[in-house]
């Protein structure tokens, strides 16, 4: 969920599935890395806050806090 004080609007999107975190670290990196490539490709915050679950959700499934290729490549199928 994420609130914009400048529009007072509430925007509100679906999580991605429960997964197991093997290490946290580099996941809220990973989020803004997303939200602002989905906010610049599609001008959309909802678009946008789900590109950044999805990556935030990819980091920490593994160890370390690099975005490989697979990663970019799962973001891509999605939208």
């Amino acid at each position: 969920e994420l609130i914009s004080n400048s529009e007072r609007r509430f925007y509100s999107v679906e999580s991605v599935p429960e997964t197991e975190v093997v290490d946290s670290n580099g996941a809220g990196d990973a989020f803004k890395s997303g939200f602002y490539v989905g906010l610049v490709r599609t001008g959309k915050i909802d678009t946008a806050i789900e590109y950044g679950n999805v990556l935030g959700a990819y980091i920490v499934k593994r160890q370390g806090a690099l975005i490989e290729e697979q990663g970019l490549e799962l973001l891509a199928e999605r939208y």
